[in-house]
């Protein structure tokens, strides 16, 4: 968390946050859900609490945006190029993946019973940043 927080409720909410997401994150166990490695000893509201986790190399709008890119560069001569679409049945079929990853993910939080909080942001992510 940042230090520079004034408002101590802000502070509390954002602590409480972090532990809760701790206790989850200690739990879960999914090839899709980032993992979480290690916490340290001291109690979340201490200024060096911290939780650490698996590197992610990239975000679902990160993704999003390059497959994009992909696809407005599939037109006009790279068109030509790809006679039997071929680049455009991967970049389909990468989304496709990637949609049943995360559906996988969902799924498997709700067995245990959690719900992903953030799942209206991540539709509207979506949507604004879908390819047509």
């Amino acid at each position: 968390m940042r230090n520079n927080i004034n408002n101590s409720g802000r502070f509390l909410c954002g602590v409480m946050d972090l532990a809760i997401e701790t206790r989850f994150l200690a739990v879960v166990r999914h090839p899709n859900i980032i993992k979480m490695r290690a916490i340290s000893s001291i109690n979340p509201s201490q200024k060096h609490y911290f939780i650490l986790l698996d590197r992610l190399y990239d975000t679902l709008t990160d993704r999003i945006t390059a497959w994009k890119k992909k696809k407005a560069a599939m037109q006009g001569l790279q068109k030509i190029r790809d006679l039997k679409g071929d680049k455009k049945k991967r970049l389909f079929l990468d989304r496709l993946i990637v949609a049943y990853d995360l559906c996988s993910a969902l799924n498997y939080l709700h067995r245990l019973n959690i719900v992903y909080r953030d799942l209206v942001s991540l539709i509207e992510s979506v949507n604004k940043l879908s390819i047509p």
